[in-house]
């Protein structure tokens, strides 16, 4: 019974606690992911790159 109890307690600790920690780990990420790339659109069509190639974008449809 008492390996019952602590296997709850464990499951309720990753469900409330580390869960949480690890999906909050991943928003940073992609947060991050967005100030690193530019969304921009081109051409009517919506692109997805670093800062870098989107100005060569930009100069090769100037």
């Amino acid at each position: 019974m008492e390996q019952i109890i602590n296997i709850l307690e464990d499951s309720l600790f990753f469900v409330f606690h580390v869960f949480p920690h690890l999906a909050n780990v991943r928003v940073k990420e992609i947060k991050h992911e967005h100030n690193y790339f530019l969304f921009g659109v081109v051409n009517g069509v919506k692109q997805f790159a670093t800062n870098t190639r989107q100005r060569e974008i930009k100069k090769i449809n100037m």
